[in-house]
């Protein structure tokens, strides 16, 4: 049995409006696509077609030339409705408004895939059959809003674990340069009470001073701190 696409929807459809500007051709192939899609994306889109009947090896069917030069709206959608109910023969698409998600998940096990694999193909088909106005349930519909929803979910927890890292990082960048060897460098200007500045300059390797070169150096440091703070 072949395999159900499992690619995004909208990519999908992002072939089908290229198709419509570019006008089918003869063949389908790498040479065609490889400057629009990424060779896995292609792969996928190439798999997709064929699995719908839009594709016979890498040519075109009447089917996708008239899909392609179709309307939006009614007309495109009645025609995914055939696209579809000819693809997905062990479905019953007459029980999908009353249906659970346990028993979509039930209908697509009888393909060869399992896992992430999977969960892309039924959003594939629920994003399809909601394009081709398919009646659903809205426990079915939900299964793609809520993998929406999870998506954002981790896009913002990596982002905040980014934020926070590069926090970390602007506190302790002198470390990050003593592990590769480097100097830390640091000046402050002291202004004096009579007038005039004095400028501390520090430009050292804590890891590789002595430990009375060490003492030497928070000395004056304590010292310059300490007068900043009388003042």
């Amino acid at each position: 049995m072949e395999t159900p696409p499992y690619i995004s929807f909208n990519t999908f459809k992002t072939l089908l409006y290229w198709l419509e500007k570019e006008g089918v051709p003869l063949r389908i192939d790498r040479s065609f696509w490889k400057e629009k899609f990424s060779g896995a994306n292609g792969s996928k889109l190439m798999g997709a077609l064929r699995f719908l009947g839009l594709l016979d090896g890498d040519k075109p069917t009447k089917e996708l030339e008239i899909l392609v030069n179709s309307s939006l709206g009614d007309e495109r959608s009645q025609i995914f409705v055939n696209i579809l109910t000819k693809s997905y023969r062990n479905i019953p698409f007459e029980e999908l408004a009353r249906a659970t998600p346990n028993m979509i998940k039930e209908w697509f096990r009888v393909y060869p895939i399992d896992g992430h694999t999977l969960r892309k193909a039924t959003t594939f088909f629920i994003n399809a059959a909601r394009e081709a106005q398919i009646p659903m349930s809205n426990s079915i519909i939900k299964m793609t809003k809520s993998r929406r929803i999870n998506s954002q979910q981790q896009i913002k927890s990596l982002n905040a674990a980014s934020e926070e890292i590069a926090t970390i990082n602007k506190r302790i960048p002198a470390v990050n340069k003593l592990q590769d060897g480097e100097t830390l460098r640091n000046s402050t200007t002291i202004p004096l009470s009579n007038g005039g500045t004095v400028v501390v300059d520090v430009a050292v390797n804590l890891f590789s001073l002595s430990e009375e070169d060490r003492s030497f150096v928070f000395s004056i440091v304590d010292l310059a701190k300490s007068y900043t703070s009388s003042k």
